[in-house]
C-alpha cells in the first residue's frame, strides 16, 4: 500500500483528475470549433442555437437554466445570433421583462448542417471506445457531478 497520507493520495488524484477533464474539454471544444467554423458558429452558439430550437420558444431565464452559463454571456451570445440572423428575440405586450426566443427560418435550415457536423465529430472522438468503457465513464461522471452539488455533512 501506499505510504503517502489519504489526503495526499486524494488530493494527487483530483489534481490529476482536474487536469484531465480540462485537456478533455479543450480538445473536444477546440474539434468542434473547427468542424462549426465555416459557418461561423462556435460551441456555445451551438449550443444555445440548438436549445432554443428544442425547446421552441423560450424564455432568457429558461434558456439559463438549459445552458449553464452566465447571465451576461447568455445574453451576448443571443444576441450575436439575433445578429446573424439566426435567432429572434420578442418581448410580450404583457410582460415587457420577459425576453422569448426563438429560432429563425435562417436558423432553422442551418441546422442540420450543423448537426450533422457534430454527430460525425463525436462518432470521431469515440472511435474505439465499447459500450461498456462509454457507459462506465459516463456513470462515474454523473456520480462525481451528483457528488460535487452535495453539501458535505
Amino acid at each position: 500500500m501506499d505510504d503517502q497520507p489519504l489526503h495526499q493520495s486524494v488530493d494527487g488524484r483530483v489534481t490529476k483528475l482536474q487536469a484531465d477533464l480540462s485537456n478533455l474539454v479543450h480538445a473536444l471544444l477546440g474539434g468542434l470549433a473547427e468542424q462549426l467554423a465555416p459557418f461561423g458558429i462556435d460551441a456555445l452558439e451551438y449550443t444555445v442555437l440548438g436549445t432554443c430550437f428544442a425547446a421552441g420558444t423560450i424564455t432568457l431565464k429558461d434558456l439559463r437554466g438549459r445552458v449553464p452559463i452566465d447571465y451576461g454571456h447568455l445574453s451576448r451570445i443571443v444576441s450575436g445570433l439575433e445578429d446573424k440572423g439566426l435567432l429572434e428575440k420578442r418581448r410580450p405586450r404583457s410582460d415587457r421583462r420577459l425576453v422569448r426566443v426563438e429560432v429563425t427560418e435562417k436558423g432553422k435550415s442551418l441546422l442540420p448542417e450543423l448537426m450533422s457536423r457534430t454527430s460525425e465529430y463525436y462518432t470521431l472522438v469515440l472511435r474505439g471506445i465499447g459500450e461498456d468503457d462509454l457507459s462506465g465513464n459516463m456513470a462515474v461522471m454523473e456520480k462525481m457531478i451528483a457528488g460535487a452539488r452535495t453539501d458535505p455533512e
